[in-house]
């Protein structure tokens, strides 16, 4: 059975405590149980990974201390040698993928009289061909040890030699830092120079740091870029000059299990992050078959690198899969809308950190936005706002009303009219900004459709823009997709007072790609 064919089954599952009616509502009472539910089990995993860690980071130190200790000693002197002897690779300049420009409409089309839809004999086949591909999903492997780091030289609860505090996005946050981490005072930059460095640092108690920084990032909810946000913010507190801050990255990084790739070139150090997913607009080179992004390096067209990371760490995973809890501030966005001759008026509230966070995020393609689980601020507002309305009505209407939300209390203007740039939107990015187009829409409403209705959704990309398509547990008329054994039908929130079912009439006899969603459960 496939991973849509589970999530599919759940969906069905979930609407078993409906009445059964005609008209089949929602039981709000139950979604409101399965909502609590869901909150206090992400904050009981993200404690309870702090723990399991802890856990196992003690038990193996009780068991394997001594040993381990000489395993990482032996490590550090073969990886220092490695550094200042190898043959380092040059890349005498570096590749980028473009950010998408897509023309859009200025004016959005609309539906000036009620919606008819008009039946369609048959659904839409869609090839495999036109089918985009996946994000690629990480490698789970067994960890044979917690972190690639030594024994930290103090005992838990006993406190640090010193602590360093960062505020990140809001969050006021105390990391245990030895103040021999600063200890490192060369000028130069060359491969020597990053030698000693890591030399220098590796004979520092360095694990409370990393270890209280791993934490920092689960109780967040960061994903794997956010921490290296967060790493390098810790890092300019210890080094004011940027090249030891970015080599203080690439130890701290190296030593919470990552695969990152440290260089040089005429503008001093270049840190190198590798992710699996495509990022827009930032420059990278290519080592073992692997993207390596290139951050923070303002000069330089080329860079000399190590050849090897220093453990067989993991690439950066790039994909919001947890709701993100960082400064708690609060933000109230306004919406007003009509539907079926009747006004609403509805407040959300979001987190500005949230907002701040994701804009300093490299834009990525699709299928990371699509999916991506909002922040609990405004995870909760969504709730308290739209489940008690879609409640009272029955799946059509519901779904409708859901679409005509996003399609009317939102107003529409084009990223390069707002930004000067393409750039699509997380949820939370939504009520942040004034205006949102086509694919911003779509990753919000398919969040509204899959959280609060159980529906599976999918993204179809016409040229030009963006809709989505949801497989439906009711019959209607109206524009379908057949992918294998499933059946979408066309939800389009640009399409203003369009309601599920009818497409864009440019649109009907185009076949789109097809951006499958994998929704963060």
């Amino acid at each position: 059975m496939s991973f849509r064919d589970c999530r599919k089954i759940l969906g069905v599952l979930m609407f078993c405590t409906l009445p059964l009616s005609g008209n089949a509502q929602l039981d709000l009472n139950a979604l409101k149980s399965q909502s609590d539910a869901r909150a206090r089990q992400r904050k009981q995993e993200s404690s309870a990974i702090n723990k399991e860690r802890n856990i196992k980071w003690g038990d193996f130190m009780a068991q394997r201390g001594e040993e381990w200790a000489r395993t990482i000693a032996s490590k550090d002197v073969e990886y220092t040698n490695f550094l200042n002897d190898s043959e380092w690779t040059l890349f005498e300049g570096f590749l980028t993928d473009k950010r998408p420009e897509k023309p859009k409409p200025v004016v959005v089309p609309k539906v000036e009289t009620e919606p008819v839809s008009i039946p369609k004999p048959q659904p839409v086949v869609i090839p495999k061909e036109a089918v985009a591909e996946p994000l690629p999903k990480p490698d789970v492997k067994p960890e044979p040890e917690p972190l690639p780091c030594k024994p930290a030289e103090t005992k838990p609860g006993e406190g640090h030699r010193g602590m360093s505090g960062i505020v990140f996005y809001g969050r006021n946050i105390a990391v245990p830092s030895d103040p021999s981490l600063k200890s490192y005072s060369g000028t130069k930059f060359g491969q020597k120079e990053i030698s000693d460095f890591w030399k220098t640092l590796s004979a520092t108690d360095y694990t409370p740091t990393v270890t209280a920084l791993m934490d920092e990032k689960d109780e967040m909810g960061l994903n794997d870029w956010g921490y290296y946000l967060m790493v390098s913010k810790y890092a300019a507190t210890v080094y004011a000059d940027d090249n030891r801050s970015k080599l203080l990255t690439w130890f701290i990084m190296s030593r919470s299990g990552f695969d990152v790739r440290i260089g040089y070139n005429d503008g001093g150090v270049v840190l190198l992050l590798p992710t699996e997913t495509t990022l827009f607009a930032m420059s990278y080179v290519k080592m073992d078959g692997k993207k390596y992004y290139v951050v923070n390096n303002a000069t330089g067209n080329g860079v000399r690198t190590c050849p090897a990371s220093y453990s067989n760490g993991r690439p950066l995973e790039f994909r919001q899969t947890g709701s993100l809890q960082l400064g708690g501030r609060s933000a109230v966005r306004s919406l007003t809308f009509e539907f079926k001759g009747r006004q609403y008026k509805m407040d959300f509230k979001y987190d500005p950190d949230v907002t701040e966070y994701y804009n300093a995020l490299p834009q990525a393609q699709f299928e990371v936005f699509f999916g991506a689980t909002p922040s609990e601020q405004l995870r909760q507002s969504i709730e308290s706002n739209l489940k008690p309305i879609v409640a009272q009505m029955d799946k059509p209407t519901a779904l409708n009303f859901l679409l005509q939300f996003v399609q009317l209390a939102f107003p529409y203007k084009t990223d390069p009219q707002q930004f000067g740039y393409e750039k699509y939107f997380y949820a939370d990015e939504v009520f942040f900004y004034p205006y949102c187009d086509c694919e911003d829409r779509s990753v919000l409403f398919s969040y509204l459709a899959h959280t609060l209705m159980g529906y599976d959704v999918i993204g179809t990309e016409f040229p030009e823009h963006m809709a989505t398509a949801v497989e439906l547990d009711y019959q209607t008329e109206g524009t379908r997709y057949r992918i294998g054994s499933h059946t979408y039908t066309v939800a389009d929130p640009t399409y203003i007072n369009a309601s599920v079912g009818q497409c864009m009439s440019k649109y009907e006899s185009v076949t789109p790609i097809i951006h499958e969603i994998e929704f963060a459960e």
